[in-house]
């Protein structure tokens, strides 16, 4: 068991400190992205279907039904889906369309095993030059935003790997975070964890060590569902 934990560690922390943990390093099963369809015009409301994705591939076929009863905003106001999995909402610059994620139905995850229910409708992207860059523009609102999900069941209990301020302001924080929580994870069975949350903050000042920091994630089983905290 101690040689296993220990070959297990030096694998991971290999992968980690040269960034090259990904897919591979975490049980992805459902990896697909948000299914936008642009038409010649744009519309005048958000609008598209919430629908159960039989294929797993992220994009809405004709044989696929829609799931009723799910909730989506545009960060103002709130529908559900009709029967049909159809959803209507009025439509504003830089806004973000999001699907409320049911009991028993999982929404795809993307490489890094971040859930995807959300779309950023950002014409212009963002307004002004940022340090870090920001988000590229987006262009005209799409003929529909198709959100996809697959059903899962649910289970009375479950278990979910939760770290906090984390902050690491160099690389040689990263490596204390990784020879400290990730030495005690490991020392843990997580083979039945079934999501990772990640409490603000999570980074430091220097964003550019995310892509180094990412990798966390992905390495440990299950999704990732980061929580911002603002500091008061």
């Amino acid at each position: 068991m101690e040689g296993t934990c220990i070959g297990a560690r030096a694998g991971l922390l290999a992968a980690l400190s040269l960034g090259l943990a990904g897919p591979s390093a975490a049980r992805f099963d459902y990896v697909a992205g948000i299914d936008v369809q642009r038409g010649e015009t744009a519309p005048e409301e958000a609008t598209g279907f919430v629908f159960h994705d039989l294929s797993r591939d992220g994009v809405r076929q004709e044989d696929e039904p829609g799931v009723a009863g799910v909730i989506v905003s545009n960060g103002r106001d709130v529908t559900t889906t009709d029967a049909d999995g159809r959803y209507t909402l009025p439509a504003f610059d830089n806004m973000t369309v999001m699907v409320h994620e049911p009991a028993a139905w999982d929404v795809p995850v993307n490489e890094h095993g971040v859930p995807q229910f959300f779309y950023t409708h950002k014409p212009e992207g963002t307004p002004e030059p940022l340090r870090y860059g920001g988000l590229e523009p987006t262009g005209p609102l799409p003929e529909q935003i198709n959100f996809p999900m697959i059903r899962t069941g649910t289970d009375e209990e479950f278990s979910c790997v939760m770290m906090g301020d984390t902050q690491p302001y160099s690389n040689a924080e990263i490596g204390y975070v990784r020879d400290s929580i990730l030495d005690d994870l490991l020392m843990r069975d997580l083979g039945q964890a079934e999501c990772v949350v990640m409490l603000g903050d999570v980074m430091g000042d220097d964003l550019s060590l995310l892509p180094r920091f990412i990798p966390y994630y992905s390495s440990k089983s299950g999704r990732a569902a980061g929580v911002p905290a603002k500091a008061l």
